[in-house]
């Protein structure tokens, strides 16, 4: 399921079918870019700040673990919190 992204009106974010990577789409030009998921075990949930400067994902937790939600910043995506 494709997600418009709140954080630019150009990009759509959406899971990629393995699950392991979050899919950056630029609506004007259809370039795609990838953003793999830090732990391997699937991306569960996909959210934007109200800022639109931060984009937040939520991964599956290792068996019998939580799971772990790590915030990016946009558009630079690099880390920012765990």
């Amino acid at each position: 399921m494709a997600h418009h992204c709140q954080a630019c009106r150009r990009r759509i974010l959406r899971p990629t079918s393995a699950g392991n990577y979050l899919n950056f789409v630029d609506l004007a030009t259809m370039k795609q870019s990838y953003l793999p998921s830090v732990g391997g075990r699937g991306i569960g949930a996909i959210a934007v700040h109200p800022s639109k400067q931060y984009i937040c994902v939520a991964e599956v937790g290792a068996e019998g673990a939580p799971p772990a939600a790590y915030l990016y910043e946009y558009p630079s995506l690099r880390l920012y919190r765990v």
